[in-house]
């Protein structure tokens, strides 16, 4: 990701999960750094449009973007009812980037078929809404 074509610096908020998105603000402005991927395991649960939107405002107030929304969402046929609201809470955090996660054992030298298979899977969820969401970025998905 870049910012007026330089590589930007952020960090996951799931680094600090024992402090509040403010502290958290409050860090990562204290390094220096361009933005905060928001974890949905603590600070921004999927569905919870307030903290996404409490986030998203002490974000912008510290002079720092939204990076991404790292959901828990795994790239699978199990978690297709759950897009909907990561989607939601993307849009409501005002970032473009959802990192998901390759179902366990799809490592990057999985064999072609089984990362094809997670493939096709993020290539069948809903397509981005409004100026909100994107698909994903994916964590452990070598490119072919």
């Amino acid at each position: 990701m870049t910012t007026a074509g330089r590589l930007s610096s952020g960090l996951c908020s799931v680094t600090f999960r024992q402090l509040d998105p403010a502290q958290v603000v409050m860090a990562a402005v204290a390094a220096g750094l361009d933005g905060i991927e928001w974890g949905a395991d603590v600070h921004v649960p999927a569905g919870d449009l307030a903290a996404a939107a409490a986030a998203a405002r002490v974000t912008t107030d510290g002079g720092l973007r939204v990076a991404s929304y790292g959901s828990y969402l795994f790239a699978d046929e199990a978690s297709r009812a759950a897009i909907g609201p990561v989607l939601d809470t993307a849009e409501a955090l005002g970032t473009d980037l959802i990192r998901v996660w390759c179902p366990f054992g799809v490592e990057p030298s999985a064999p072609r078929p089984e990362r094809d298979a997670v493939a096709d899977v993020l290539a069948e969820w809903p397509p981005p809404r409004r100026g909100g969401a994107s698909r994903s970025t994916s964590s452990s998905m070598a490119a072919p």
